[in-house]
């Protein structure tokens, strides 16, 4: 529906309200305001006040412009001058006339400086919003200049406020900076601290006793003690919960109580949380001041595994010199043990030699020779048995035998054996019907005979030995297990002594009856490569019982050799059966039984330099040592027999003692002057010769410093003649024994004597 037109509004506007008086006033209402048309530049509103050139509601505000402004060249510097004084930094526009019609038509704000009726002006032009009207407004420069002092004070105002504002901002700017560097330090310490925990095994705490509590540095202790430190200072009650040592539990009481004034040092050991092992730690506590208090720095540092280390190479190192000293020990044996026999081989030969020497007693000579010869073989035998085990060289054979036959011989020389000793021996035998076997019957005769030799050696007189055979039921087809059980009543070993019984070189050392250590050692290594077991069972003075269970394969009785029983019997080693014992056990025992005869003093002489002997040139030259009478000290019986047989060849006379507290005893329960000399042998049980020289140099008699002692041992190197002069012996002679040699260091060190 279209509208319809029906009358007209019409609003007043005072025009007044454009002259803008409240504005004016802050120049001192010295401008005025026109209110034109924009587009025709008609005027519309007229100012507050007369003006020097008129104008009139209608008039263009152009040509207005153009009738007020300047034309004189003077008026114009006027101005200039003036604006230059208020810094305008600009010229006076002769005429605004084209400024202010463009920015009219273009609705722009613009000023623009001028004279307007010779009075220099600020012309300023801006739109009325909502209408095609624009407001123009002319301010006098010397109004402009009344408030000056005041825009100056502003200006000032304003400069200081930005300058302060400025000033701040920078400080806060620089604070905030400070502030961000500070927390970028912090944050690369603690980076820094935490890198360090983890990549070293240690804690550095500080520890304020006034107040009781712990400060981190490096936060490691947790992992080290398995808890907090903080929790070990206020219960006293965790360390004891970690088996804390009592180094440990006295440096954390000392700290507590703050009385540790000095740099403290220590090591303390506890039981980990973790795994129940016990881990070593280091500590250093050191009083320090620190944030204004008086605290302790504790630095505690984790080395178990150094320790361990430690540990382990002094471990090594003591098994290196365990090794060192084993085979030196066993060097210096096995001089001992091989200048032994060769003592008695030697010494038969010389005794053999001597012209007054009748059959029986070259008999005797000759039997001891082949006992010497024998010991030598066993000897070589073991060390060349042990050379292979050690180079893992050792290859059992495989052949048929007759476990009856190896078990038959092997208890026929013990049984020999054991009658010279006086020892009973009982042989029990199972044989289950097993007639033959498959294996390397010379290394189980060779077990059989290490494992009865050392029950015959060391069982005392009147003693008992046994040997007990059992093929047991079968397991394994083929094979049979069978049991050897070796028992003794004799002198046993101690527990400390059987962990390394089946150890090289060992030897407990508490029977006169010595030997290289290696034979249970050999006897354990073939046990071992039979894929069998060996176990002990001893006591100190009660006996030894040995158990060897090994499978041996079964072999058919077809593949054993036909023998007859002569043949057999002729196999079996030659031994001198009881009623016939009288050579051997007359050699085995002390001298006395051998008769005193004279002998040549040339028979030695002639023995090494290879001439026949010659009958003595006179009795005093072949007898010497007549009216000297010589204390022999020496475990082995032959020994003992040579060593006297050839005194006695000499003149000497003798007695004998078997060890050396014998020897000590014999020597200071006899009058003073009984004795001239004393042959002392070295390596002897109980007490040695080294024991026994000091006991006798140091017993008070008066012939104590005068009797003359020799040392007459197999130990031959440089550092055993040291230790036999260092004892208080006054000579030093190494077997095997040269009589000559014997009766020269005796006569020279009784005349030294006086």
């Amino acid at each position: 529906m279209k509208g319809v037109q029906v009358g007209a509004l019409y609003v007043e506007v005072p025009m007044s309200l454009f002259t803008m008086p409240e504005e004016l006033a802050i120049f001192g209402h010295g401008g005025y305001f026109i209110l034109f048309e924009g587009r025709t530049g008609e005027v519309i509103g007229l100012p507050n006040q007369a003006l020097k050139t008129p104008v009139a509601p209608g008039d263009s505000v152009f040509d207005f412009f153009e009738r007020a402004q300047i034309a004189d060249v003077e008026q114009a510097d006027a101005a200039g001058s003036l604006f230059a004084s208020l810094r305008i930094g600009e010229t006076p526009a002769p005429s605004c006339y084209d400024e202010v019609r463009a920015w009219a038509a273009d609705r722009e704000v613009g000023a623009v400086g001028t004279v307007m009726d010779g009075v220099p002006c600020y012309v300023s032009v801006a739109p009325v919003p909502g209408s095609t009207w624009t407001a123009c407004s002319v301010i006098p420069i010397a109004s402009v200049r009344t408030e000056e002092p005041v825009i100056n004070v502003m200006y000032g105002l304003v400069l200081l406020i930005v300058v302060f504002s400025l000033v701040a901002a920078g400080v806060l700017t620089y604070m905030l900076f400070q502030r961000r560097l500070r927390a970028s330090h912090i944050a690369m310490e603690e980076s820094l601290y935490a890198a360090l925990s983890e990549s070293i095994d240690m804690a550095v705490n500080l520890y304020c006793p006034a107040d009781g509590t712990t400060t981190p540095i490096v936060a490691k202790a947790s992992a080290i003690l398995g808890h907090p430190l903080q929790a070990f200072m206020d219960d006293p009650r965790l360390a004891r919960a970690v088996d804390l040592s009592s180094e440990g539990r006295l440096m954390l009481q000392h700290m507590r109580e703050g009385s540790i004034s000095q740099l403290n040092k220590g090591e303390f050991s506890l039981r980990s949380p973790e795994t129940g092992l016990t881990r070593w730690v280091v500590y250093t506590v050191e009083p320090l001041s620190f944030d204004g208090k008086d605290q302790l720095m504790l630095v505690i540092q984790d080395v178990t595994t150094e320790r361990t280390v430690r540990e382990c190479m002094r471990e090594a190192m003591d098994a290196a010199d365990a090794a060192s000293n084993a085979k030196s020990d066993f060097l210096s044996r096995m001089s001992h043990d091989i200048r032994t026999p060769m003592n008695v081989i030697i010494g038969m030969v010389q005794i053999a030699q001597n012209p007054s020497s009748d059959e029986a007693k070259m008999r005797v000579c000759l039997q001891k020779i082949g006992i010497a010869s024998n010991q030598l073989l066993n000897l070589i035998n073991e060390v060349l048995d042990f050379s292979k085990i050690e180079s893992g060289k050792m290859v059992l054979a495989s052949s048929p035998f007759s476990l009856r036959d190896i078990v038959d011989g092997v208890a026929n020389v013990t049984r020999i054996q054991c009658e010279q000793k006086r020892l009973t021996f009982q042989l029990t035998c199972e044989y289950d019907g097993i007639a033959a076997f498959e294996g390397d019957a010379v290394r189980v005769e060779q077990m059989l005979t290490n494992l009865l030799t050392n029950a015959v050696k060391y069982t005392d007189e009147g003693g008992r030995v046994s040997l007990s055979v059992r093929v047991l039921p079968e397991k394994v087809a083929g094979y049979r297990p069978v049991e050897f059980v070796v028992a003794d009543n004799g002198i046993g070993m101690s527990e400390e002594f059987q962990k390394n019984l089946f150890e090289p070189f060992s030897m407990e050392g508490r029977s006169r009856s010595q030997g290289t250590g290696l034979g249970m050692s050999i006897v354990k290594s073939v046990i071992v490569l039979m894929g069998g077991l060996i176990t002990v069972d001893s006591k100190e003075n009660v006996g030894s019982t040995f158990r060897v269970l090994v499978n041996i394969r079964v072999a058919p009785s077809s593949a054993l050799p036909a023998s007859p029983a002569d043949d057999l019997a002729a196999l079996r080693p030659v031994v001198l059966q009881p009623s016939e014992e009288a050579p051997a056990a007359k050699a085995e025992a002390p001298s006395p039984a051998l008769p005193k005869r004279a002998g040549s003093a040339s028979a030695a002489a002639a023995l090494e330099g290879g001439a026949a002997a010659k009958p003595p040139a006179d009795k005093a030259a072949a007898r010497p040592g007549e009216g000297i009478h010589v204390l022999v000290v020496e475990d082995s019986e032959l020994s003992a027999d040579i060593a006297c047989e050839l005194l006695s060849m000499k003149g000497f006379t003798y007695d004998c003692a078997r060890q050396g507290q014998e020897a000590v005893d014999k020597f200071c329960s006899a009058p003073e002057g009984t004795y001239d000399v004393i042959l002392m042998d070295v390596h002897m049980p109980v007490v040695n010769g080294y024991e026994a020289t000091r006991a006798i140099r140091a017993s008070g008699r008066g012939d104590a410093e005068s009797v003359v002692i020799v040392a007459m041992s197999a130990n031959a190197f440089t550092d055993d003649v040291a230790a036999s002069l260092e004892s208080g012996m006054d000579a030093h002679l190494c077997k095997p024994m040269r009589i000559d040699n014997v009766v020269s260091v005796v006569i020279e060190q009784l005349a030294l004597k006086g």
